[in-house]
C-alpha cells in the first residue's frame, strides 16, 4: 500500500523551505539519525593492556554508531575513535582496548543509532515511540512499530548540527608539512563533531603510520576542537568542513 503525504520541511536561518534540499534543516522525506542508545562506558585493561566492554542493544541487526574515547592520549579531551577499537553486531556494541597502558580505565562514549548503515526497512522490533512520528514511503507512521520503517520518531533523540557552529577552514602547513588547527565552539560541553578533508575526501582522525605518511587527528573540549597535522605536503594548503553538533558528550 502506498501512502501519499505532505512534505514537512524546515529552513535554515534565513533560508527558506523552498531551498535546495542540502540547504534545508530537516525534511520529512528523509531519514534522520535515530539514536536509540548513547552513554559513556568504561575499558579496564589487563596487564597486557587490553580490554573489552560490550553494550548490548538487541535490534537484531548491525547498526550505524559512533564512538569517541578519552584518556589514552590526554586525560582532557575526547578523541573520535583514536585508541577503542568499535564493532558492531546484531545485538552488541563491542569496545576493545588493544596494547594500551595496562590495568588502566579508559573511557568511550557511544551513540547507536536505529538506522541501518544502508538505511534499508525492516521488522519485528516494537520500538517506535513518541507523539511526532514520520514514516518512510510506503508506511503508516499511526501502525508502524519498527524505527527502521521511521524516517523521524520524538521519542528518542536525533543527531542536529549547528549549521552556524559547523563550516571549513583551511591549514598551511610548514617545510615539514606539519599543521594545527584550532576552532572555538564555545558550548560550554563536549559536543559530537565529525571533520571532513576535503581534499583526500577523509574523514579524520587517519594515519598511514606503517609508511609514515599522513596523519591528521582532532580533540574536543567543552570550547574548543583541537587539531593537528604531519605528514603531508610540505608548504601547502589543506581544506577542511566540519559539523558540529549539539548533542552532548560530556
Amino acid at each position: 500500500m502506498n501512502f501519499n503525504m505532505a512534505v514537512f520541511k524546515i529552513a535554515k536561518p534565513n533560508g527558506t523551505v523552498d531551498d535546495s534540499e542540502k540547504d534545508l534543516v530537516m525534511t520529512s522525506d528523509r531519514a534522520c539519525i535515530i539514536e536509540m542508545f548513547s552513554g559513556i562506558a568504561e575499558i579496564t585493561t589487563d596487564d597486557d593492556g587490553n580490554g573489552t566492554t560490550e553494550i548490548t542493544h538487541n535490534l537484531g541487526y548491525v547498526p550505524m554508531f559512533f564512538c569517541f574515547d578519552k584518556g589514552y592520549l590526554d586525560t582532557t579531551y575526547w578523541y573520535p575513535m583514536y585508541s577503542i577499537y568499535a564493532k558492531a553486531t546484531t545485538t552488541k556494541l563491542i569496545l576493545e582496548a588493544l596494547y594500551l597502558d595496562a590495568n588502566t580505565t579508559y573511557q568511550c562514549f557511544y551513540s547507536i543509532a536505529g538506522n541501518r548503515n544502508d538505511n534499508a526497512v525492516g521488522s519485528g522490533n516494537s520500538n517506535v515511540t513518541g507523539k511526532i512520528k514520520i514514516a518512510k514511503s510506503g508506511y503508516d507512521a499511526e501502525y508502524e512499530t519498527d524505527i527502521r520503517n521511521m524516517n523521524f520518531v520524538s521519542g528518542y533523540n536525533v543527531w542536529k548540527v549547528d549549521t552556524t557552529l559547523s563550516g571549513s577552514f583551511t591549514v598551511d602547513t610548514d617545510g615539514d608539512g606539519a599543521g594545527t588547527f584550532e576552532i572555538t565552539h564555545g558550548l560550554g560541553y563536549v559536543p559530537m563533531v565529525f571533520i571532513l578533508n576535503t581534499d583526500e575526501g577523509k574523514m579524520l582522525p587517519y594515519t598511514v603510520p606503517l609508511f609514515g605518511g599522513v596523519f591528521m587527528l582532532y580533540w574536543l573540549d567543552s570550547n574548543k576542537i583541537y587539531g593537528e597535522i604531519s605528514g603531508a605536503d610540505p608548504s601547502t594548503t589543506l581544506n577542511f568542513k566540519y559539523k558540529v553538533l549539539r548533542d552532548k558528550i560530556q
